[in-house]
């Protein structure tokens, strides 16, 4: 499935992308020892180091590289009606990258809605609906 490496995150990682590099990693190590020697790497270029908030950082994680995520988007006034709001950061069509999120009871809910949604009136196949709840980390 996918994992951020990280507790109740959800992501995917490359293979050539880690949350945090060998250096980044030690360094960590180090300000947890109090140590002195900790290099400042300023903005790593390797890794994201475990953050999420910095885009330069997680947008190498998660690239939207395949055509079975869906890209078609849902009718909003369709939407509204029945109460079903786009979960934070799963709007589609996506942007480049999918950005790793907490995993949160309501936003879990907040995607299953939309998938069912988006099946049930045939804008998305069963295909492009389980790349989508996978970005959730929900397998089907």
């Amino acid at each position: 499935g996918n994992t951020s490496k990280r507790g109740n995150y959800v992501g995917r990682w490359s293979t050539q992308f880690i949350p945090s590099c060998a250096r980044c990693s030690s360094n960590l190590v180090m300000r947890a020892l109090n140590n002195d020697s900790i290099i400042d790497v300023g903005t790593c270029e390797q890794c994201c180091d475990w953050s999420y908030t910095d885009r330069k950082g997680w947008e190498k994680a998660w690239p939207v590289t395949s055509d079975t995520y869906p890209s078609e988007p849902l009718d909003e006034t369709l939407m509204q009606e029945l109460g079903i709001k786009w979960p934070e950061n799963r709007k589609v069509p996506f942007e480049s990258y999918i950005k790793p999120m907490e995993q949160t009871f309501s936003w879990l809910i907040e995607g299953v809605k939309v998938a069912l949604l988006a099946l049930a009136i045939r804008t998305w196949n069963k295909g492009q609906t389980t790349a989508y709840l996978n970005s959730f980390a929900v397998s089907t």
